[in-house]
C-alpha cells in the first residue's frame, strides 16, 4: 500500500506547509494549507508546490513587479498620470513601425536619449501639464522631442506651429502667415501666393488694414488741399 504523500513540515519557495487542505478536490491530488515568509496564507496544490509554480501567497510577484518598475525608472508613483501618458505617445510615435512612423521617426523625427531613458528626467524638464487643454508641442516641427524644443501648448497654439505654417520675420516680431494675415487684415491666400512669389518685407504685407487707412487719410488730405 502506497503511503499517502505528506508534505507538512516543508518549504517550497517562500511557502511552508502547515498541514493538508480541508478543500475538496475534484481534479485528485491533495493540496496544502501553507504560510508565507510573509504572513500570508495560500492553500497549493501538490503538484504546483513541486514543480515551483506556487512559491509565495502572490506577494513574490508584488515583488518582481515593483523590481521592474525601478529598472524602467518607475519609481515616481505618477505611472497613469497625464503626464506619463503623454511621455508613452510620445515615445510610441517615434518608434519605427508605429503607426505613426511617417509622421515621425521617417521625417527623422526622435526622444533624445535623456527624455527617452527617463520618464523623471522628462518631467523635470517639461514640469507638471498645466491643464487638460495643454499638450506637447515642439516648437520646430521638424525638430526632435528635447528640452529646449518642447512646451506645454494648446490646440490652438499647436494649430500655429503646424509644419505647413510659414514663420516669418516682419518688424521684430515672428508669426505665421496666417497669424500675419489674420492681424493685418489681409485674405490668406493672397499672402500665401505673395509669400511664393518670393516677396518679402514690406513688399510682402503692403495693403494690410494700418496701411490702407493711411493711404486713405492722406487721399482726404489731398482732396481737401485740392478744393
Amino acid at each position: 500500500m502506497t503511503k499517502a504523500l505528506d508534505l507538512v513540515g516543508q518549504k517550497f519557495g517562500l511557502l511552508t506547509v502547515i498541514s493538508r487542505s480541508a478543500t475538496n478536490t475534484m481534479r485528485g491530488g491533495s493540496m496544502w494549507d501553507c504560510i508565507c515568509e510573509c504572513g500570508g496564507r495560500k492553500t497549493a496544490w501538490s503538484a504546483n508546490l513541486k514543480k515551483g509554480g506556487t512559491r509565495s501567497c502572490g506577494c513574490l510577484r508584488k515583488t518582481q513587479l515593483i523590481e521592474r518598475n525601478r529598472a524602467t525608472k518607475t519609481r515616481h508613483g505618477l505611472t497613469g498620470t497625464s503626464e506619463w501618458q503623454v511621455w508613452q505617445g510620445m515615445l510610441e510615435r517615434c518608434k519605427h513601425g508605429s503607426k505613426d512612423a511617417h509622421n515621425y521617426s521617417a521625417r527623422g523625427i526622435f526622444v533624445c536619449p535623456r527624455w527617452r531613458a527617463s520618464f523623471d528626467t522628462f518631467l523635470a524638464d517639461m514640469g507638471p501639464r498645466p491643464s487638460p487643454r495643454h499638450s506637447i508641442d515642439r516648437i520646430d516641427n521638424n525638430g526632435p522631442y528635447e528640452l529646449g524644443n518642447c512646451r506645454w501648448s494648446t490646440a490652438i497654439e499647436q494649430g500655429n506651429n503646424r509644419r505647413t505654417n510659414v514663420l516669418v520675420a516682419w518688424q521684430g516680431r515672428t508669426q505665421s502667415l496666417a497669424q500675419w494675415a489674420d492681424e493685418l487684415g489681409i485674405k490668406r491666400p493672397t499672402l500665401y501666393w505673395r509669400y511664393g512669389q518670393g516677396w518679402e518685407g514690406h513688399r510682402l504685407f503692403s495693403g494690410h488694414r494700418a496701411e490702407r487707412l493711411e493711404i486713405q487719410r492722406h487721399r482726404i488730405q489731398a482732396e481737401g488741399f485740392a478744393g
